[in-house]
């Protein structure tokens, strides 16, 4: 009988953990740092990766609530990054909040879907303003990986839209094909 090795991937959280994205193998619990955020000066390559991260063809790809650029009073407002699996090399993708007003959104806390080759998530904050607040309630985005070019498909409006943003998207498919996209409301 041969052994399945089976690798666990996760973002850790906080300066205790050393905002790191780690791999641990489900046989032998040995767990490996395979990237230390915030090691660049005014942590530009990400802080604190708390959502989940997806495999596509060997490149893990996440998102930090932190980092990046310097707006959101100086922390950075978020990026979405990859790792390669080969090489262990890290590469932030998009930095949020690059736009005036936050216009791209900022502070993603969800985790990112594939499909087609195309990055899609969701921010905490940013879009367009919304309900009195000039920061904006939050948007979804898609990016493309290869390029680093984001895009926003939708703004929340409401307050009370907010917290669907914290849950990642799912994708399902009507019987006709079409994909739609689905977001939980905490009300």
């Amino acid at each position: 009988m041969k052994a399945v090795s089976i690798v666990l991937f996760a973002g850790t959280f906080g300066c205790l953990f050393g905002h790191a994205v780690s791999a641990m193998d489900a046989v032998t619990y040995k767990e490996k740092a395979l990237y230390a955020f915030c090691g660049q000066q005014n942590c530009a390559d990400g802080a604190d990766p708390s959502a989940n991260l997806i495999d596509v063809n060997g490149t893990l790809y996440g998102t930090t609530y932190a980092g990046g650029d310097t707006g959101c009073g100086g922390g950075g407002c978020g990026t979405v990054f990859s790792i390669d699996l080969n090489t262990g090399t890290e590469k932030m993708l998009y930095s949020f909040c690059s736009q005036a007003n936050c216009t791209d959104g900022a502070l993603p806390e969800a985790g990112l879907i594939n499909v087609n080759g195309t990055l899609y998530g969701t921010t905490y904050q940013g879009g367009i303003a919304c309900s009195g607040r000039d920061f904006g309630c939050g948007a979804v985005f898609s990016l493309e990986p290869n390029t680093g070019a984001e895009k926003v498909l939708y703004s929340l409006l409401q307050s009370a839209e907010l917290h669907g943003w914290r849950q990642p998207l799912r994708r399902s498919d009507r019987s006709e094909g079409q994909a739609i996209w689905h977001y939980s409301v905490r009300r």
